[in-house]
């Protein structure tokens, strides 16, 4: 693995202290290359961390440990699922705000990657829970429905490219107002194999 690059192992810790892990030992890194920590990133990535606590425990933690279980296995296979497709919508055309869904897909999917399943802790499930929520808003709308019984990819697909639409129009959107910026579209470590979901599950609404 190259140089560590301190703006984006410090970027990731503020998020979450395992994706600062993954970027040490694995190079997990959904930034650009270029990337750069700067003051106002940085701010709000501390206010994140004050923000989330705000954030109420989703109904699912109230579960039994076999329900939480099944419902964290479900998370993984649907936000990898997620990844995917979107993937393959950049393979046709890259879309900068496509990409940025990806990188934020990209981080839920590394800290869904952290829970030990053998050994589920409520503390670091609700971490997880607000994370997500708050590390972009509009966002974590529809990606927090993971962890719902009834949930269609096809469908969180299909919302997160119309709000990519959206963006797209939107005049005098600023630049530094977005997320940290990603890599252009790069290939998963891991396949698709093992993780369709059956196309009978319920949808769902955001």
């Amino acid at each position: 693995m190259a140089s560590l690059d301190y703006g984006v192992l410090n970027a990731l810790n503020l998020i979450n202290k395992n994706l600062g892990a993954a970027y040490e030992t694995r190079g997990f890194n959904p930034f650009v290359d270029n990337f750069v920590l700067d003051k106002r990133l940085a701010a709000k990535l501390l206010a994140m961390k004050v923000e989330k606590r705000a954030i109420a425990p989703p109904e699912f933690l109230e579960k039994g440990q076999e329900e939480i279980l099944r419902r964290i296995k479900n998370a993984k296979k649907r936000v990898l699922n997620i990844i995917l497709a979107l993937e393959k919508e950049c393979a046709k055309e890259v879309n900068f705000e496509v990409l940025e869904v990806i990188s934020y897909a990209q981080i839920a999917d590394e800290l869904l990657k952290n829970i030990n399943l053998k050994n589920l802790s409520y503390e670091e499930l609700l971490d997880l829970f607000q994370t997500i929520s708050v590390l972009n808003p509009e966002y974590g709308k529809i990606l927090t429905k993971i962890f719902d019984k009834r949930f269609s990819v096809q469908l969180a697909v299909q919302a997160f490219m119309e709000m990519c639409k959206q963006q797209e129009v939107v005049q005098g959107f600023k630049m530094d107002d977005k997320p940290a910026p990603l890599k252009t579209r790069k290939t998963l470590t891991r396949t698709a194999e093992n993780i369709h979901e059956s196309q009978k599950e319920d949808q769902f609404t955001f």
